[in-house]
């Protein structure tokens, strides 16, 4: 596969609703039509949904209360959903380079925001989970009942997927480059930071264990 061509598209277009049938055209329509403000907004209320997913066995309930988790998720969204998607804008910028890909940092956040949009449907069953179900979201050993956390986690699993679907055809559009290569530009700054993270722990570990010898 080619260079994709990047196409004007002037219909409207709700970009809650298109990304799902229409992924390629609603990354094209946001990027002419729609302003960063526009885009801030779609990423304080879409992540929240991302967000969620880290609630699970992460154990702050009972020591925070379920309004207060809430009232995080709230005030959090916006800082966790502008700094997560100005790093990989960053990142798949640069790597997009290597591909000779064309983006421009403006371009390329406004198409990565879209990748949030699945998220918005985790929302209401992570917040039925939460409240119908605490414990068993917040630690591995308490279940009510398994249904409902499976379906939950098999609809988280299903969004991560389509979310990655689309951060490969945001990069390709963005740079006007091949999925193969738009795949390539994101799988590769991840296997390398996956290396160093596991370089950085290791030394910290050795460390620990050198000077744990040196006083014993």
């Amino acid at each position: 596969m080619n260079k994709l061509e990047h196409p004007v598209y002037d219909e409207k277009l709700n970009p809650l609703l298109s990304i799902w049938t229409q992924p390629k055209k609603t990354i094209s329509y946001v990027i002419k039509h729609k302003s960063i403000s526009y885009v801030i907004l779609l990423l304080s209320i879409c992540t929240i949904g991302s967000i969620c997913t880290s609630l699970i066995d992460s154990e702050l309930y009972p020591h925070i209360p379920i309004w207060g988790i809430i009232a995080l998720l709230l005030i959090l969204s916006p800082i966790v959903g502008i700094l997560t998607n100005t790093i990989y804008t960053f990142i798949f910028m640069l790597f997009g380079r290597l591909f000779n890909g064309i983006a421009t940092f403006t371009d390329l956040f406004k198409a990565l925001s879209l990748v949030y949009i699945p998220y918005v449907i985790l929302i209401p069953f992570y917040l039925i989970w939460m409240i119908v179900d605490s414990k068993s979201l917040f630690y591995p050993d308490f279940a009510d009942s398994i249904a409902f956390p499976l379906f939950v986690l098999f609809l988280t699993f299903i969004v991560f997927i389509w979310s990655f679907v689309l951060s490969v055809i945001a990069v390709a559009v963005t740079h006007n480059i091949s999925y193969w290569k738009a795949i390539l530009a994101i799988l590769l700054p991840t296997i390398l930071l996956s290396i160093l993270m596991f370089i950085i722990i290791f030394m910290f570990i050795l460390i620990i264990i050198i000077m744990g010898v040196s006083f014993a």
